[in-house]
């Protein structure tokens, strides 16, 4: 009886704030820049408070704004209402109610504030039954939101990011919390995947989808060096590599690997940047590595038909005669040619 009571006086609360401010939908407003990126809820990767520029105020405080490729939006700064078709395309985002839910409508409930969060905040109408959708017009890397329950049941709230739009495609990421009996309290979601297009908000419990939201961050995939290749994939995100050659796979390209070869010399030092070589031998000191000079000894012959790869005193020169492996002197190579004899040693 505890539960339905609460339940009925915050759904006659919710029904209230709602038919009081119908009559005026919210719309969005233009973002502006802000130097640092930062993770929803007003909180940072580091744990400092959030400082976002405004671009322009409702009931004083900032609705939207971004931070090189991320959006980040507060519905703490709207009033009670619906949202007016089209609120925040401006943003790139589209809200509305999900597949995975009953019909109906999104609003704004303002007049809770329990344990800090709760309102003004992200609502469907009826206050159960029906999810909440964000519809992303461009694919989004990552997705950052403050949610709860209203309802004080033991809710699971799950947010699932999808590959298409409606909550469609394939799930890319999810996160599912508990919220125990009685409590009302914001969880932080994040989720990251490549290729998002939309996000779904549920839960589960006595009053399903009993769900608020209280402010939404989205990324966007950059090309940082724009060379065509999304940052989340580009193996050298800050210099122009549209080849991505990665000559030792490891993940770092051969533009910004100071170490191509990954054999522990870098490149700037290193005799066969390009090929393993730690002991960097170099037999006639010509600069260029034994592994991947062509001519060891540097006496003119290269090491595939060198009679003595590794000696310039001897410049003989293999020769296939009738099945037999020979070394004959440069001179007499012509002449071997001329009766159907090869270069090289037999079998190669």
């Amino acid at each position: 009886m505890k539960k339905f009571g609460l339940h009925t006086l915050l759904a006659g609360l919710c029904l209230f704030a709602f038919s009081c401010n119908e009559e005026e939908p919210q719309d969005a407003v233009t973002p502006s820049s802000s130097k640092e990126i930062t993770a929803a809820g007003g909180i940072k990767p580091n744990g400092s408070s959030l400082e976002t520029s405004a671009s322009k105020m409702i009931q004083g405080q900032d609705l939207a704004s971004t931070s090189g490729s991320c959006t980040l939006i507060d519905f703490n700064s709207l009033t009670s209402g619906l949202l007016a078709p089209g609120a925040f395309a401006a943003q790139g985002v589209s809200i509305t109610t999900g597949p995975n839910g009953t019909t109906g409508s999104v609003s704004v409930l303002s007049g809770f504030n329990l344990n800090g969060c709760g309102g003004p905040s992200l609502q469907t109408i009826p206050f159960t039954g029906p999810s909440v959708l964000f519809n992303f017009s461009e694919p989004v890397i990552s997705v950052s939101l403050t949610s709860g329950d209203f309802a004080g049941d033991e809710d699971v709230i799950t947010v699932r990011a999808y590959s298409g739009e409606n909550a469609g495609g394939t799930v890319l990421a999810s996160q599912t919390m508990t919220l125990a009996s009685g409590l009302i309290k914001c969880l932080q979601f994040y989720l990251e995947a490549s290729g998002i297009r939309s996000v779904e908000v549920t839960s589960a419990g006595i009053f399903p989808n009993s769900v608020f939201v209280d402010n939404l961050e989205f990324c966007l995939n950059e090309d940082t060096d724009s060379d065509g290749v999304n940052d989340d994939e580009d193996n050298c995100p800050s210099l122009s590599n549209p080849g991505q050659e990665n000559n030792d796979g490891d993940g770092l390209g051969d533009a910004c690997d100071p170490d191509d070869d990954n054999d522990g010399v870098l490149d700037a030092s290193d005799n066969c940047p390009m090929l393993a070589n730690a002991d960097q031998l170099d037999t006639d000191g010509d600069g260029q590595g034994n592994a991947c000079d062509a001519d060891d000894d540097n006496d003119g012959v290269v090491d595939a038909q060198d009679c003595d790869p590794l000696s310039a005193k001897n410049d003989k020169v293999l020769i296939c005669h009738k099945g037999q492996t020979l070394c004959v002197a440069q001179s007499a190579v012509k002449a071997h040619l001329a009766h159907g004899d090869e270069v090289g040693a037999c079998g190669n």
